[in-house]
């Protein structure tokens, strides 16, 4: 008997097909080379879905608002505190310079459907908001907004991956994470590198998004 699709769950299947082929190729890798080597990329999966789950928390609350309340001011935060966990896997690349020799093209085939399915995640959480805002301001305002977000998830990035916060270190030592951010930017040394790496995160997590985004437009317009 043919059971049609949980109607919610249906724009989600290509991430979930995604995901469980990286998570099978992790596996596949940890029982036949008997190694947890990549095994922290479990977590960095789980993490990046949470953003596209608060996303949809938050396009529900922006769809029926008139006015910004602190409850959707809340939702906001909490999506926007999460969605670099979405991007972040693309960093994980880093991980390939130290793979055994015999496993390099597996390992990076491996990492890279990872970083390709956090983009993908990331940018249909993103993509989802971006929708909602072309609906309440103008098309310049709402990709003025997007940029910011990404600009801000890619400070993130920064972070996560050269300074090693998380997203709930905002809660618990924000201003340690202040203070790190800021001697990074104030010592001519670092604010080079800083503002460098900074800037290739945004190029490549603005360039995917404004893909994807084209992508999705034009397939709408075709029709």
């Amino acid at each position: 008997m043919n059971v049609p699709l949980y109607r919610p769950m249906r724009p989600y299947l290509p991430l979930l097909i995604m995901s469980a082929s990286a998570l099978g190729l992790l596996a596949y890798r940890i029982v036949v080379n008997d190694s947890l080597r990549y095994g922290f990329m479990i977590w960095n999966l789980v993490l990046a879905w949470i953003p596209l789950l608060l996303g949809v928390w938050l396009c529900e609350a922006l769809r029926s608002y008139r006015r910004l309340t602190p409850a959707t001011l809340l939702k906001a935060g909490l999506w926007l505190l999460f969605l670099p966990n979405s991007f972040y896997l693309m960093t994980d690349l880093v991980h390939i310079k130290t793979a055994p020799t015999s496993l390099v093209l597996y390992d990076a085939t491996m990492l890279f459907l990872f970083a390709l399915t956090g983009l993908l995640i990331g940018c249909t959480s993103l993509y989802s908001i971006h929708e909602l805002l072309n609906k309440k301001m103008k098309i310049r305002a709402a990709w003025a907004v997007i940029v910011v977000v990404i600009m801000l998830a890619s400070v993130a990035l920064f972070l996560g991956r050269y300074v090693d916060w998380n997203s709930w270190d905002v809660f618990f030592s924000p201003l340690y994470i202040l203070l790190d951010l800021s001697e990074r930017v104030t010592d001519s040394g670092t604010l080079r590198v800083t503002s460098g790496t900074i800037l290739l995160f945004f190029v490549a997590t603005f360039a995917t998004y404004t893909a994807f985004y084209l992508a999705h437009t034009l397939k709408k317009s075709s029709k």
